[in-house]
């Protein structure tokens, strides 16, 4: 067992990456649709690749990541980023930001 298994953590490195390679990536499709070129072989191909990731990374979520943190939230109150005792927790300069900002 890990040490960070056995201490009940999750390190998030690699979600943060997948989510920044996820917003690069429909920026990219973006780019190819305002140009005019999102139906050409690459940009399907890169869409289709996109789709398949994307899966890939909501099915681990379910699987793994959500569970964990149901677990380890139990029994304490439901929080949401529209209540106030979340906007009194949560530094304005994270709430929203993509994760290559973060502090």
């Amino acid at each position: 067992m890990t040490t960070e298994a056995a201490a009940g953590t999750v390190d998030l490195t690699v979600m943060y990456a997948a989510h920044d390679a996820f917003r690069r990536d429909l920026e990219r499709l973006g780019d190819a649709a305002a140009e005019g070129t999102a139906f050409t072989p690459q940009v399907r191909a890169g869409w289709d690749n996109f789709r398949h990731q994307l899966h890939i990374h909501h099915t681990a979520e379910d699987s793994d990541l959500w569970p964990r943190v149901e677990r380890k939230v139990a029994g304490r109150p439901r929080t949401s980023p529209s209540s106030p005792r979340w906007r009194r927790s949560t530094p304005s300069s994270t709430r929203g930001s993509p994760p290559s900002t973060r502090p």
